[in-house]
């Protein structure tokens, strides 16, 4: 009765989780219960086991079921799954249930080939028993059975002679991240549950397998001794990592049936650019928007694994004005020393030699980073999803990406000195997009952060640039601002950016004023914009040093200005 309730509450997640007729490979498919289940429902199947017998067994069980047109056994190790590789169509869901990956010694091996067999979008449901649990400790220790109770905290446990192991929460999260997956919904398939041999305590298991509470969009921070003492269900998906970002139109939103990562055969709704570009036209007609190739766009050779290119999503009312804007903006960029032909400067960023003219400005961003990356990504958070707006050349992009995460670097700029063609250099495997920070190219509630790194004050309207920064938000996401100048009164604000304008055009011979960009944030505009757009504004300040900590005291004594100050923004609604 315990094992039909709980593989009952598996059938639950997979009938939520799988869109029709799916095409799913079950590993460890034992007698073949679940894979009746799946074939009696219209999905296609292939279901693997390493034992002949179980084999025997699930084939009868297809053959009474009727369902042999949609379902094939074969018996399979899974650690010989790789032979899979090539000979199968990628498959569109996967399911280990009951505890079969407890049984391999190279996990990540294991996943690694699963994530290989499976199409971008897919999803594997993993039911995987943990070491922690307290009832089966207390039902065996009260019968003086210290043996059984401490059977999957042993070094190296076994079950019948079979060698097993019992990994952890956060070793199972590991390993899932270090392959390619992505975690979307961890629970015990019950809070709590009869101690393993039912028949002593008749009548005890449907009052107390109750189900577990769920947590979406990350990893619980649930005790451990919540799971029963058999089997905790994981549902994982690799599709946002390997399919990248679905587009859309940024005049109309309309699906463009293509995503960031590129060509991808295994996906039908992904229109990938051949090498010689490609072009998408909106199907309501609004524009027809093409793919940027990175390659060649600079004498160094591009990094395995980098960014191909980028699709250019700027609406046609846009572009005149983002060309004025980059004209003004890259002349000038160029004049003060930025980029490098040098693939090693944008790998090593923020880090910079001491004889880099604008060393002092990267060694603020790494301290404003280094103050805001445990608070907007803490590694206990598990992996999220990232949309860098305003990337410039990419380093923070990269630098996320690095730890896990799974992010796309949205800029206007495709200059391969200055802007998401430098790209080229990383071998971390985020996306780039050319777009518009006021009509992002991405469908609504698709992002934990949304991160503006030395961008906001680019902003002509903060209030429309930050309604659709908060229109990709997740539950319990943020909005995440840096390095834009903060003045406390608005006349200080006015004042530096006529002498900014001032002093480009006595050093540049431009203003670099195209556009009517805001170039500064006050705390009144903080506070309204927050009551405007229903976010919760917190605040902390990077620490610069006591030199850069003295600038206002300094500025105080020499009559000049208040200076700007920088603070981390976290926006949450």
């Amino acid at each position: 009765m315990l094992g039909a309730l709980l593989r009952g509450r598996v059938h639950e997640r997979l009938a939520a989780g799988l869109g029709a007729r799916a095409r799913v490979l079950e590993v460890n498919c034992g007698t073949g219960v679940d894979a009746v289940w799946l074939g009696s429902r219209g999905h296609r199947v292939l279901a693997t086991d390493v034992s002949e017998a179980m084999v025997g067994q699930a084939r009868l069980a297809v053959g009474r079921a009727g369902v042999a047109e949609r379902v094939s056994v074969v018996t399979l190790a899974l650690e010989e799954l790789g032979i899979l590789h090539g000979t199968e169509r990628p498959f569109g869901a996967v399911l280990s249930n009951f505890g079969g990956l407890n049984c391999v010694a190279d996990l990540d091996a294991v996943l690694a080939d699963l994530a290989a067999l499976v199409r971008p979008g897919g999803r594997a449901w993993l039911c995987i028993m943990g070491p922690v649990v307290p009832w089966e400790w207390a039902f065996f220790a009260a019968r003086g059975n210290w043996r059984a109770a401490g059977r999957r905290l042993r070094r190296r446990p076994t079950w019948r002679g079979l060698p097993l192991q019992y990994p952890s929460v956060r070793s199972v999260r590991r390993s899932a991240l270090a392959t390619g997956w992505a975690p979307v919904r961890a629970d015990a398939l019950a809070a709590l549950v009869p101690p393993p041999s039912p028949r002593t305590w008749p009548g005890a298991t449907g009052a107390c397998c109750a189900p577990s509470t769920g947590w979406n969009g990350g990893w619980p921070p649930a005790p451990r001794w919540c799971g029963p003492p058999t089997t905790t269900c994981w549902s994982w998906s690799d599709g946002e990592r390997r399919a990248g970002w679905p587009l859309c139109c940024p005049a109309c939103r309309a699906p463009l049936g293509i995503h960031t990562a590129g060509p991808d055969p295994t996906a039908p709704d992904c229109a990938g650019p051949d090498p010689a570009g490609a072009e998408v036209a909106c199907p309501q007609g609004c524009a027809s928007y093409r793919w940027h190739p990175f390659a060649g766009a600079a004498p160094t050779t591009a990094a395995p694994g980098a960014p191909a290119g980028a699709w250019g999503l700027l609406r046609p009312a846009d572009r005149a004005a983002i060309e004025r804007f980059l004209a003004d903006y890259t002349h000038i960029r160029r004049a003060e020393g930025r980029g490098s032909d040098d693939p090693d400067h944008y790998r090593n960023l923020p880090a910079v030699p001491a004889t880099d003219p604008l060393q002092w400005q990267w060694a603020m961003r790494a301290r404003s980073w280094q103050h805001a990356e445990p608070r907007v990504l803490p590694a206990a958070g598990g992996a999220r999803r990232v949309v860098d707006v305003g990337a410039g050349v990419g380093w923070l992009a990269n630098r996320m990406a690095q730890r896990g995460h799974d992010v796309v670097a949205v800029d206007v700029s495709l200059d391969p000195l200055d802007g998401l063609g430098a790209a080229r250099h990383y071998d971390s495997g985020f996306r780039c997009v050319q777009a518009h920070f006021d009509h992002l190219p991405f469908a609504d509630a698709c992002a934990d952060v949304v991160l503006f790194d030395a961008s906001l004050h680019y902003s002509v309207d903060y209030a429309v640039t930050l309604t659709e920064a908060r229109r990709l938000l997740r539950p319990g996401g943020a909005v995440v601002v840096l390095d834009s100048p903060i003045y406390r009164h608005d006349r200080a604000g006015r004042q530096m950016v006529a002498e900014r304008h001032a002093d480009f055009e006595r050093r540049f011979g431009r203003r670099s004023d195209s556009v009517a960009s805001r170039q500064y944030l006050t705390p009144a505009e903080l506070d309204r914009l927050g009551r405007e757009l229903g976010l919760r504004w917190q605040r902390s300040r990077p620490f610069y040093g006591w030199r850069w900590a003295a600038r206002p005291w300094v500025a105080r004594l020499r009559r000049r200005r208040p200076p700007s100050r920088f603070e981390l923004l976290v926006g949450r609604p």
